[in-house]
């Protein structure tokens, strides 16, 4: 006898075939099952093997080697997954399927447990002697799992599962060091027929490659999602490309909807989301909470990814201003700052 953990909710049937007079109910995700012997029955996906546990019935293996936990009990979700509806929205069935995003930032450790990213989606800008997509400072990292990590045991819960990652190594510094390193990578981006950009990076000053390389994708009916910066003084100050036009710049809220401490608080800021003490992947195969309105961005881009599924579903158009007014006419206002306004993505739906 052996006991596995259930990764997904799994039907259990009295016979090892997988007709509907067959089934009898279900585990949840998370729950444990003694396994006593390995059988044949139907074959699903070419993998015949079925697990008989205790109570003589039958669960079907492939469940088992299943990389998403998508209906997880709410107990055990974090607070930016539970109260801004994104669970709600999985058991819509939108995880992202058929989006693509590109995290344009530090790499990414491509082997970590809780990630599943293929390389070919990646590329390395940064000119760093570290060549490679590898991340050294593990800031890119942090933003993969938020988006696209893995549900299980490790209480990393990406928001879009099921989108399909990019991943561009522009630095190995987390302000970067270069625009036009920037710049390059969102012209791969755009070459890769993304649907979305999300950018943690920021500088200072306004940079003309790096304009034209971001308004090119706009071109494209690309969504680019930007941090508009932390700062620990002078915070109505905000980096490019938030700075931009035609961008959605990103300030970061906490668990009790205020401004968070070091978030930019810019008047050209569009929307805050959760940037406080979000728990996600890390570098050298770790995990950690992260601030900041670096973490705000990809909520947002997440959030995006689940919307531009639906409103595929729903034979929506979108663009960008589309999204712009649908997420601010359906947004929260914070309770420090009566013009900043917090994104509420299950609310953008139902008003779809």
């Amino acid at each position: 006898m052996r006991t596995l953990k259930t990764p997904v909710d799994i039907f259990l049937y009295s016979r090892p075939e997988r007709a509907a007079n067959y089934k009898k109910g279900r585990i949840f995700a998370g729950f444990e099952v003694s396994i006593l012997e390995d059988v044949n029955g139907e074959s699903i996906g070419g993998n015949d093997v079925w697990f008989k546990d205790g109570n003589g019935d039958y669960l079907w293996s492939g469940d088992f080697e299943a990389s998403e936990s998508l209906s997880l009990p709410s107990a055990s979700l974090p607070w930016w997954i539970t109260e801004y509806g994104i669970n709600k929205l999985w058991d819509l069935e939108l995880k992202g399927e058929g989006v693509k995003i590109a995290v344009l930032d530090s790499g990414v450790q491509l082997d970590h447990p809780d990630l599943h990213i293929s390389s070919e989606n990646t590329a390395d800008f940064s000119q760093s002697q570290q060549a490679g997509v590898d991340d050294h400072e593990g800031h890119g990292t942090h933003l993969a799992g938020i988006i696209n990590g893995k549900h299980n045991e490790n209480e990393v819960f990406g928001m879009a599962p099921q989108s399909e990652l990019f991943l561009a190594k522009v630095t190995s510094n987390e302000w970067g060091d270069d625009p036009k390193l920037l710049a390059n990578a969102v012209d791969w981006a755009v070459s890769k027929n993304v649907d979305i950009l999300s950018i943690s990076k920021g500088f200072e000053k306004h940079d003309d490659r790096l304009f034209e390389s971001i308004q090119a994708a706009v071109q494209k009916s690309i969504i680019v999602v930007c941090a508009a910066g932390n700062f620990e003084t002078d915070r109505n100050r905000i980096l490019f490309p938030a700075g931009f036009d035609h961008v959605l710049a990103i300030g970061a809220s906490t668990r009790t909807k205020a401004v968070q401490a070091n978030s930019s608080v810019a008047s050209r800021i569009d929307l805050l989301a959760p940037g406080e003490n979000i728990y996600s992947t890390f570098k050298e195969s770790s995990y950690k909470r992260m601030s900041g309105t670096s973490q705000a961005t990809p909520f947002v881009a997440s959030s995006l990814a689940l919307l531009i599924q639906a409103c595929r579903k729903k034979n929506i158009d979108y663009s960008l201003l589309f999204f712009k007014t649908l997420l601010q006419n359906t947004a929260t206002p914070a309770v420090t700052s009566d013009r900043h306004l917090i994104i509420n993505p299950i609310k953008a739906y139902e008003n779809l």
